[in-house]
């Protein structure tokens, strides 16, 4: 049998089984499937057709312990049937954890009538240990390639000695190419929506913190349940998988718009390399164009953002387009925004990187504004929120009073108290900016509003 060839491997344990049989990885995705699917169910169709468990029985198997139990022993576990209507179930399964050592790889599940002999269920185990042997050389073979590829596409990005030599391997020298920086998204602390951001591992997939698919948490401590820490390891493994898988689907995306692309893993960054025709100016356009049909593709199932750097045709420029692209991510990572160019949001960068400079400098806030918070803190005011208002609403006394939830009149009341306490002539345009500025870079933003 062919080195890393899982459907003859499924095909040879359904023979074995007399039952039509499934490999799949830790997260249900379907790696391999046998023949003989059509005497099984509709659910396992669903599956073998879309190449993933449905989540509405993933959900049920969760619920039922199968997966924990599943990841707690080596041997088959028995399946009871799933309800498919109010009038239909699923034929039991069969299921084995594909182990390489006290990692899970993946499973094995066979659909069967009957309960298996003895004889069947030891070929079920042995087949176990013989596809884990196969996904183990598949990986390493990936896995090989992968490094190979993030090799070169970081040295290309770092513009020194090797980089032209770098893009010589991968195909893009003496051409113009776009830089592309893809993120996973994760939750931000009250602190990293003021412009510090700080990674958490739990990934946004619909408010859960480890991919919906991702049932290898469930019971991975093979004695026990798993334990907070456990949880918090799980979910950084999750995340760290998340990213490699979405970056394998960012360059395969991307090869399918142009066969010259490269794409690889940075750190926790998928970078992207997309050559543009030089003889056109709307290499940036494009760019922006394929980011959204990628993230589009790929559903809601991942939170990711795709910042897009500038058009460069001189291989020491790729260190500037690489730090373009991380700069129009960085806002994108504490915004509402999906893709964007740095030109796009080039404010919005400026803006954190001084808060960045203030922030490690120490400095905090002086003059009127400083004289406005103090007042806040010692006599339970709302002055700076009230300046604040103001200023976001261009003066409209309207529009700030509704803002803050207060008459007009108290508002105009408390405008002119604040210019009493602060020494603040509202009338001068400098000092308008000045506030301002002072409001966005050095007092901490409002909850839930991002710069």
């Amino acid at each position: 049998m062919p080195s890393g060839d899982l459907f003859a491997l499924a095909n040879a344990t359904a023979a074995l089984l007399d039952a039509p049989v499934t490999i799949e990885d830790r997260n249900s995705r379907v790696l391999a499937f046998s023949g003989r699917q059509d005497e099984a169910d509709i659910a396992r169709v669903e599956t073998v057709l879309g190449r993933q468990v449905p989540q509405r029985y993933s959900r049920l198997l969760a619920e039922l312990g199968i997966f924990r139990e599943l990841h707690r022993t080596d041997l088959p576990v028995h399946v009871p049937p799933l309800p498919i209507t109010e009038n239909e179930f699923t034929i039991p399964r069969v299921a084995v954890a594909v182990r390489a050592g006290d990692e899970i790889l993946g499973s094995i599940w066979a659909a069967v009538r009957d309960p298996l002999t003895a004889e069947r269920t030891q070929a079920l185990c042995d087949a176990a240990k013989l596809v884990a042997l196969h996904m183990l050389r598949i990986r390493a073979g990936a896995d090989v390639e992968r490094r190979l590829r993030a090799d070169l596409v970081s040295t290309a990005l770092e513009g020194g000695a090797g980089a032209r030599d770098a893009l010589d391997r991968l195909g893009l020298a003496d051409q113009p190419v776009v830089v592309l920086a893809l993120a996973v998204r994760v939750r931000r602390t009250a602190e990293d929506r003021g412009g510090r951001e700080r990674h958490s591992p739990g990934l946004q997939t619909g408010g859960r913190t480890v991919p919906p698919g991702d049932q290898s948490r469930v019971g991975s401590a093979r004695n026990g349940s798993a334990e907070p820490a456990q949880e918090s390891l799980v979910g950084e493994a999750g995340l760290a998988t998340e990213r490699q898988r979405l970056a394998d689907a960012f360059a395969m995306h991307l090869g399918a718009v142009h066969p010259r692309s490269a794409a690889a893993l940075v750190g926790d960054v998928a970078y992207g390399l997309l050559p543009v025709r030089a003889d056109r100016g709307d290499g940036e356009e494009r760019a922006v164009r394929i980011a959204k049909d990628f993230l589009d593709r790929i559903g809601d199932r991942v939170t990711a953002t795709v910042g897009v750097g500038p058009v460069v045709r001189e291989t020491a420029r790729l260190p500037h387009a690489r730090a373009g692209a991380d700069r129009a991510l960085r806002v994108l990572r504490t915004g509402s925004q999906r893709v964007a160019r740095l030109a796009d949001v080039h404010v919005e960068t400026l803006l954190l990187e001084l808060r960045d400079l203030i922030e490690a400098r120490g400095d905090q806030p002086t003059g009127p504004i400083a004289r406005l918070v103090a007042y806040d803190r010692d006599h339970n005011t709302n002055l700076v929120e009230t300046l604040r208002a103001w200023l976001d609403a261009f003066g409209d006394v309207m529009t700030a009073a509704a803002a803050v939830y207060v008459h007009p009149n108290t508002f105009r009341y408390r405008l002119r108290r604040l210019a009493e306490v602060a020494d603040l002539d509202l009338a001068d345009p400098e000092t308008r900016f000045a506030a301002m500025l002072q409001l966005r870079v050095v007092t901490p933003p409002r909850p839930g509003r991002s710069s």
